[in-house]
């Protein structure tokens, strides 16, 4: 419980100012018992001064936070997506490259191998023929022409095999690149229809949030409006009534609802102290609330409270 502690500079003068409010401070505490007596709903019920009528908060459905959201979850499964397909093409394209090179050194190769191989006949000829003393005749002549026209075949053959496969390796280059090009693509319509995915099942699941917390809290409005209205008749029956004595409650319980008897209480308690406290300094109200603890027990403490503010 919330003990009011009087300050310091409480005077002499405080015996002269009781003397003067005694009656109206007497009054002001028998009207409190007056209420608690006449509205008390019993000493074993244990209620909360309001009930708890508190909105669960609204689900907003931000279609480009959605987006957002929806797009960093996705990101690195499309980061992922997009390294593999410019992995693999990279992988496929110096494959081919190193290709390219070795079509270049096996032909460059075999150029050499060639042309030694013709060298040593030409020189094997020459050399037979100076033995023979044919160094200038039309045979040897036929014959390293023949040498000549034959390794200029080998070459153009060896030439035509390496065009021949450069120009294929070339060709799946060019279809390399259509096809890592086509791959992309295919992957942008596939991530956008995943994305799109995401955003719907997103949206659907925020839209049944959504309805649940309009429903919980359409619900909630229609309890507490019914709980103020309960209220609202219940203190104009009590004011029309004149209530001057006590009264059993236990009918009003049964109509209306202990928390609802209980709260009017409180209303009325609340309301009285607030009128009696209104004429009085918080060193008046300081000094009556000392020769009168009671008034804090019959007001409870959250009441109590709620007159403390009326002085900060």
């Amino acid at each position: 419980m919330y003990q009011y502690k009087i300050s310091d500079d409480i005077s002499s003068s405080a015996d002269e100012v009781i003397k003067k409010k005694n009656k109206s401070a007497e009054d002001f505490v028998n009207d409190l018992k007056q209420i608690n007596s006449t509205l008390s709903t019993g000493d074993k019920v244990s209620l909360p001064d309001t009930p708890d009528f508190t909105r669960m908060e609204d689900v907003v459905i931000d279609d480009t936070k959605i987006k957002e959201d929806a797009t960093k979850e996705l990101q690195g499964y499309r980061e992922s997506k997009i390294e593999n397909i410019n992995t693999e093409f990279e992988n496929k394209s110096k494959e081919l490259e190193s290709n390219k090179k070795s079509l270049y050194s096996t032909a460059g190769d075999m150029t050499d191998s060639i042309r030694e191989s013709y060298n040593v006949a030409r020189e094997n000829a020459n050399a037979d023929a100076i033995k023979r003393g044919l160094a200038s005749s039309s045979i040897v002549i036929n014959t390293l022409d023949a040498f000549n026209k034959d390794e200029l075949k080998a070459y153009r053959e060896i030439n035509k095999e390496l065009t021949d496969g450069i120009n294929a390796i070339n060709f799946e280059l060019n279809a390399l690149v259509s096809s890592k090009d086509d791959a992309l693509k295919n992957f942008d319509i596939e991530y956008a229809s995943e994305l799109n995915a995401r955003i719907k099942e997103t949206t659907e699941k925020l839209k049944e949030a959504q309805e649940k917390v309009i429903k919980y809290n359409n619900e909630i409005a229609e309890k507490e409006a019914d709980f103020l209205k309960s209220i609202s008749e219940l203190e104009n029956k009590i004011n029309d009534s004149n209530w001057e004595r006590e009264k059993d409650v236990a009918e009003l319980i049964a109509e209306y609802g202990a928390t609802t008897v209980d709260r009017v209480r409180n209303n009325q308690l609340l309301s009285t102290a607030k009128s009696y406290f209104a004429g009085l300094s918080k060193k008046e109200a300081a000094e009556i609330v000392t020769n009168y603890p009671e008034i804090v027990l019959l007001l409870g403490e959250n009441n109590y409270k709620e007159i403390l503010k009326m002085y900060e």
